[in-house]
């Protein structure tokens, strides 16, 4: 299983430098063409651009957030975690994970619901793979793939 983890963690990697590198290369083209070429195909292509960039970054976002679970570098809220011994908190956060698993299922369902009454629905399926990738970064946690330490010193704010 850490097999299949290193796998699925350099396979965020190149997704995520993928997603990057289309963000760099729509927004350079969309300028060059905007300011250098002035036929409707050029311009409907850089609209086009223009659309599909902010769901590009959001995508990223959420691959950035994929990697971070693999590797246990999240940002937590713990105020009421800090009150809680060590053994207790080990059982928070598999919940916490498994709750965020949850919304996420949610917010695909709507996607798809919503994709459906939109023109550009093809844009929403490229949700669902990096939504899957959070999803199985929250179970694989909660498996206890990884047997992740949770940072303690963190946790009670020593170094």
């Amino acid at each position: 299983m850490k097999t299949f983890k290193k796998y699925l963690q350099g396979f965020e990697t190149a997704l995520g430098i993928t997603f990057f590198a289309l963000i760099v290369l729509f927004s350079l083209s969309s300028l060059i063409i905007r300011n250098f070429v002035e036929t409707a195909g050029a311009i409907q292509f850089a609209g086009w651009v223009g659309e599909t960039i902010p769901h590009l970054i959001l995508l990223l976002g959420f691959i950035g957030a994929s990697i971070g679970i693999s590797r246990n570098e999240v940002i937590r809220i713990e105020i009421l975690q800090r009150l809680y011994s060590a053994k207790i908190r080990s059982y928070i956060q598999p919940i916490l994970y498994f709750i965020s698993a949850g919304i996420l299922v949610i917010y695909a369902y709507y996607l798809l619901l919503s994709a459906e009454y939109g023109e550009k629905v093809w844009i929403f399926y490229f949700y669902f793979p990096v939504f899957s990738l959070l999803i199985i970064n929250f179970l694989l946690y909660i498996k206890g793939v990884d047997s992740v330490d949770h940072h303690e010193s963190d946790i009670n704010g020593t170094d």
